[in-house]
């Protein structure tokens, strides 16, 4: 896998590391973390649905309150849109009115 990075842009080996990755995560057995992650799995289709919205306020957010615009600031939305997304998510699930919009 560490060929990728050294060789560029090759696409076999891009296929070989992408192959390694799916098979090291087929074959981890279900520890601690994972169970952490698994139970997030049901909220992850949601997130897909809500982030636009969530980074849309976020960005207009900021730079209403004058943050500057760089590389940095959009790390920092997307540091923030991620448990954001995660958290309206898992409030729209808790909602009985909202709950058909993220099965």
């Amino acid at each position: 896998m560490s060929i990728v990075c050294i060789s560029g842009a090759s696409i076999v080996a891009k296929n070989v590391a992408g192959m390694g990755w799916l098979m090291t995560s087929l074959s981890l057995r279900p520890i601690g973390p994972v169970r952490w992650i698994a139970r997030l799995a049901p909220l992850t289709f949601g997130v897909y649905l809500v982030h636009p919205l969530v980074m849309g306020v976020l960005r207009s957010a900021m730079l209403k309150v004058g943050f500057p615009n760089d590389g940095i600031f959009d790390v920092l939305i997307f540091t923030l849109t991620i448990p954001a997304s995660f958290g309206l998510t898992a409030a729209i699930r808790r909602t009985a009115l909202f709950r058909p919009l993220v099965p």
